[in-house]
């Protein structure tokens, strides 16, 4: 959808990219947490149609398995957010 809409250079690129989603559309930049390795693989994945659903299992198991491991370091982290 956001590619659909989003042409070479649009408004919902701005939005996008001002929110920190810039995730979806024709920019699409990946959050990397400090883990390269998956982050090629995800990109991968999504190049491939058979298997660009598998890379946003991989993208968004990659993010939340570094928030998950941040509030498991700082439990005052944890106790604020939570």
């Amino acid at each position: 959808l956001f590619k659909k809409i989003g042409g070479e250079k649009s408004l919902i690129q701005d939005w996008t990219r001002i929110v920190g989603h810039q995730e979806f559309g024709h920019n699409r930049v990946c959050i990397n947490v400090g883990d390269t390795e998956i982050i090629h693989k995800i990109r991968k994945l999504w190049r491939n149609k058979k298997t660009y659903v598998k890379g946003w299992a991989y993208y968004w198991a990659s993010i939340y398995d570094f928030v998950a491991n941040r509030l498991d370091a700082n439990k005052m982290l944890k106790k604020a957010t939570l």
